[in-house]
C-alpha cells in the first residue's frame, strides 16, 4: 500500500479548514447524563444528617491511622550501629567475592600461559628432533615406512656424501618438496 502525500496547497487548505471549525466536541446525551449523577449524589448525600457524615468521616480516618501504625509496626527499623554493622558486612561479602573471581581470572590466565608455553616446548622439541634427524640423513624412523620414502632416505645419505652429485627427489626435478610437507 503507498501513501499519497498531500500537495502544499491542500495542506494549507486542511489546516486552514482545521482552524476554522473546533476540533472535537462531545456527544449531546453526554451533558444531560452527567448532571443526572450529580443530581442523585446530591440527594444522596442531603438525605444523610451531618452526624452520621461526620462519623463516616471519622471512621474513615480512624482506619487510615490503624493502617499507618500496624505498617510502623512491623517493618522492621534498625538503629545507626545495626545499619553501619550490615553495610560493613556487605562490604566485605562483596569485596571477598571480587578477590575469588580476581583468583579464578588469574588461575585460568595462569593456565592459558602454561598451555601456550608447552606449545611452544613442544613445538621447539619438534624442530628439534627434525634438525637432528636431517643432520643424521633422515633417519628410517622418521618416515612412515613406506618403500618410496626409505629409497628417498637413501638417496639422501648417497647425495649428502657426494657433494658433486645433485641432489634430487628421486624423480630428477632436483627439488625437495616432499621433505617440506614432511616437516609441515
Amino acid at each position: 500500500m503507498e501513501w499519497e502525500y498531500l500537495s502544499d496547497e491542500e495542506l494549507d487548505q486542511m489546516i486552514k479548514d482545521i482552524e476554522a471549525k473546533p476540533l472535537c466536541q462531545a456527544p449531546e446525551y453526554l451533558k444531560p447524563m452527567i448532571l443526572d449523577k450529580v443530581e442523585v449524589y446530591d440527594k444522596n448525600v442531603q438525605k444523610m444528617p451531618a452526624g452520621m457524615q461526620l462519623f463516616i468521616y471519622s471512621v474513615k480516618i480512624m482506619a487510615a491511622a490503624a493502617a499507618a501504625v500496624i505498617v510502623i509496626l512491623t517493618v522492621p527499623v534498625m538503629d545507626k550501629a545495626q545499619s553501619l554493622d550490615y553495610m560493613e558486612q556487605s562490604a566485605q561479602a562483596e569485596l571477598e567475592w571480587m578477590r575469588d573471581r580476581a583468583a579464578d581470572r588469574e588461575q585460568a590466565q595462569m593456565r592459558d600461559i602454561t598451555a601456550a608455553m608447552n606449545r611452544v616446548n613442544a613445538r621447539r622439541a619438534m624442530e628439534e628432533e627434525l634438525d637432528a634427524l636431517t643432520r643424521q640423513g633422515l633417519r628410517r624412523s622418521f618416515f612412515n615406512g613406506s618403500r618410496q620414502e626409505e629409497s628417498r632416505e637413501e638417496e639422501a645419505v648417497q647425495n649428502a656424501d657426494d657433494p658433486d652429485k645433485e641432489r634430487t627427489d628421486g624423480d630428477g626435478n632436483g627439488n625437495l618438496d616432499w621433505f617440506h610437507e614432511i616437516i609441515k
